[in-house]
Parts: structure tokens; C-alpha cells; sequence
């Protein structure tokens, strides 16, 4: 494959945030053959917000301790809230500990 120039380089970046739009950083990955390192700076130069899978929109702190608390209070068993919600196990047992001390009845 020949060198690129700058601007082939710079158009090439510009069509990997395009892409990016309406896809996963992931699938940008195995369509351009390149690192999801470079995709994610390709998009932030062309200010592009990557579309990401399901499990990483899942908010983060607060939100998902609730969301884990009120799997637990469903009857829904700690190991499938891991998998489904891809946090360890463990996280998901400190919870379940966490609310039981403080008074939440949660099945077993």
C-alpha cells in the first residue's frame, strides 16, 4: 500500500468519524482494519459522539446501583444481574449486602 498524504490521511479520518455517526466504534474498528484508539481520536477531531452497544449506555455510579437494587428486589438472581448488566459478580453481592444492612428485603 503507498504512503498517504496528509490530506488523504486527514479524509480518511473524516469518512472513519462519518462512519462512527451511525455506528459502534467496534464495528469502525473491523471496517477500516484500525485500532479503536485511532477511531475514538478521529472522532473527537471531527467532534463525531461514537454510537456505542447497549451495555455501555448504561449509566455509571448511582443510576446503575438502583438499577442492580431493584434487579435484587425483582428476585432476579446476582449472577444473571452481572452478566446482563456486565459488572463482576462481586460488585453485584456488595450491593445486595449493602441494602440488607441498611433494611431492604431482598430474597435469597
Amino acid at each position: 500500500m503507498p504512503r498517504m498524504t496528509h490530506a488523504e490521511r486527514r479524509e480518511r479520518r473524516r469518512r472513519i468519524a462519518e462512519y462512527c455517526k451511525t455506528h459502534t466504534t467496534s464495528d469502525a474498528s473491523t471496517e477500516f482494519e484500525i485500532s479503536p484508539n485511532y477511531i475514538r481520536q478521529a472522532c473527537r477531531e471531527f467532534d463525531v459522539t461514537p454510537r456505542y452497544p447497549l451495555r455501555e449506555n448504561i449509566q455509571r455510579g448511582k443510576s446503575r446501583t438502583l438499577l442492580i437494587l431493584y434487579r435484587l428486589m425483582q428476585g432476579i438472581p446476582p449472577r444473571k444481574i452481572a452478566q446482563d448488566l456486565s459488572v463482576s459478580d462481586k460488585y453485584v453481592y456488595h450491593i445486595k449486602s449493602d441494602a440488607k444492612e441498611i433494611g431492604f428485603r431482598i430474597e435469597e
